[in-house]
């Protein structure tokens, strides 16, 4: 288990629609956030690589054709996988 967790907010741009689960969002400017765990060896602490994940609300998700029911809150989706090919930028 990780020492300590280290959570940012980034803003991610795709620069042309890409495919987030079943639905694609158009191009633009998305919020999100970047995190890695740490933990001591030796004296040292280790980080792992980052993850991304883009931060969706209820009107974002339903604007892109997503059920979503009454009672919805924000959707985060693991995209660091787009973030490593180059279809998605970190700022």
């Amino acid at each position: 288990m990780p020492d300590q967790i280290n959570e940012q907010a980034v803003q991610l741009t795709a620069a042309a629609p890409v495919q987030l689960d079943s639905f694609t969002p158009p191009a633009g400017v998305y919020p999100g956030t970047s995190r890695s765990s740490g933990g001591r060896v030796g004296n040292q602490m280790k980080w792992s690589k980052p993850r991304y994940h883009i931060v969706l609300t209820a009107a974002d998700l339903a604007a892109y054709g997503e059920p979503v029911s009454p009672d919805a809150v924000n959707r985060e989706i693991d995209i660091t996988d787009l973030v490593e090919l180059g279809l998605i930028t970190v700022d």
